[in-house]
């Protein structure tokens, strides 16, 4: 299936307006009747060469599915980096500990990104290393966001689980943050921190 040719279809749909692809199911294969929805990350939007790979992979397995822009990705106006700007970026050690006020520009540029506001932000245990906390939300008491920020050799990890209402102290939440492993750096130790209030 890996040569089978991928109908595609793009719309454009909600308040504010969003970009989306729909990638069909490769003729030949067996219906699922299953539609498959993929959500970018923060640093790249559909386009990216990672989303448009796992959306074709699954249309060439028999899955339908969808791929689309978050608001915040439809402002931006630069395109998301490449493969060849990260090769040439420049290799060194991440700050580790990055210290507090990297991590709340972190925190503070994620929250603007996502039209949200943090509400609790400090130091956390996350994967067995020290690093930083934060929870956002939306203002209207909607969503909220728990952000996980911790540094490992020469790379920052950011790690974003968000939902409803209460979401950020949820047990779904602290699952998925905890379920974050590292293996570059010094050895794991087990146990997370809550964020605490910020002044």
């Amino acid at each position: 299936m890996a040569d089978a040719v991928i109908a595609q279809d793009g719309f454009t749909s909600g308040e504010p307006p969003v970009t989306g692809r729909r990638y069909l199911a490769a003729p030949g294969t067996e219906p699922s009747g299953v539609t498959i929805v993929l959500a970018h990350g923060a640093g790249a939007g559909m386009a990216h060469p990672f989303m448009v790979a796992c959306a074709t992979g699954l249309a060439a397995r028999g899955l339908d599915a969808v791929t689309f822009n978050f608001p915040y990705m439809e402002r931006r106006s630069s395109p998301p980096p490449t493969t060849a700007d990260a090769a040439s970026a420049p290799r060194g050690k991440a700050p580790n500990p990055a210290g507090d006020s990297l991590y709340v520009k972190m925190v503070s540029a994620y929250a603007k990104d996502s039209e949200s506001k943090v509400r609790k932000r400090g130091p956390a245990t996350i994967a067995g290393r020290q690093g930083f906390e934060a929870i956002t939300d939306d203002g209207k008491c909607k969503f909220n966001h728990l952000v996980s920020i911790v540094p490992a050799g020469d790379r920052i990890y950011m790690l974003v689980s968000a939902g409803p209402r209460g979401h950020a102290t949820s047990d779904d939440a602290e699952r998925f943050r905890n379920s974050l492993h590292l293996t570059d750096g010094e050895p794991q130790t087990t146990g997370s921190t809550p964020p605490t209030p910020s002044p």
